[in-house]
C-alpha cells in the first residue's frame, strides 16, 4: 500500500468508496445543570441491534485544498483506491483539521486509516503545526475507537454541529511528542 497526494484522475474512483458504517455501540451524552455547575457525561451504550449509519455530511473528496492550506491524500494498492483523508493545515490555529477520513469497507481494520492519519501528521509537522483535530458523531463508535487507538484524546463536543442533529465529538492528537 502507498499513501500519496491525490491526482484529478483519482477523484472518480474515490467517490465510489462507501463511507457508511455499522455499529452496535454508541456514546450517550448526559448533561446536568445545577446552579454553580454543569456536568457532562459520555457513557458507552450497547444498542439492541446493529445500526447502519451514514456520515452526517458529504464526505465526497475534492482537490479544492491547496498545498500550504491542505491536502487530499489517498491510499492505494495495485491501482485500487483503499481510502482517503482531507486535511486543512491552519497555521493560525497551529493545527491540521481533518475534514474527512474514509476507508473502503473491505480495507477497514487493516492499517489503511492509520497510514492516512500518519501521513497527514507528517504534513502538519512539516508545517510546524503541533496538533491534528478531527470530529465524528457520538454514534460512530468505530471512529471513536479508531481515534483513541491512534493517540487522539477527547477534547470537546457540540450538540448543534450537524444539520442531522447528531452530536459531534472532537478529538485532538498532539504532534509535538511524536
Amino acid at each position: 500500500m502507498i499513501v500519496r497526494e491525490a491526482k484529478p484522475r483519482d477523484l472518480e474512483a474515490l467517490t465510489f468508496i462507501d463511507a457508511s458504517y455499522t455499529t452496535d455501540t454508541v456514546w450517550q451524552v448526559e448533561e446536568r445543570s445545577q446552579r454553580d455547575e454543569i456536568s457532562v457525561t459520555f457513557r458507552r451504550l450497547t444498542l439492541p441491534r446493529p445500526l447502519r449509519a451514514e456520515p452526517p455530511r458529504n464526505t465526497q473528496p475534492s482537490l479544492r485544498l491547496r498545498p500550504r492550506e491542505g491536502y487530499l491524500l489517498v491510499a492505494e494498492e495495485q491501482g485500487k483506491m483503499l481510502g482517503y483523508i482531507e486535511v486543512a493545515l491552519q497555521a493560525e490555529r497551529d493545527m491540521g483539521l481533518i475534514h474527512s477520513l474514509v476507508v473502503a469497507p473491505n480495507a477497514r481494520r487493516q492499517g489503511v486509516g492509520t497510514a492516512l492519519l500518519n501521513a497527514a501528521a507528517q504534513l502538519a509537522r512539516r508545517q510546524d503545526l503541533s496538533a491534528l483535530l478531527l470530529e465524528t458523531q457520538t454514534k460512530n463508535y468505530p471512529a471513536i475507537s479508531f481515534c483513541q487507538k491512534n493517540g487522539f484524546e477527547f477534547c470537546g463536543f457540540n450538540a448543534r454541529h450537524y444539520a442531522t442533529n447528531d452530536i459531534a465529538i472532537f478529538f485532538i492528537r498532539d504532534l509535538r511528542y511524536m
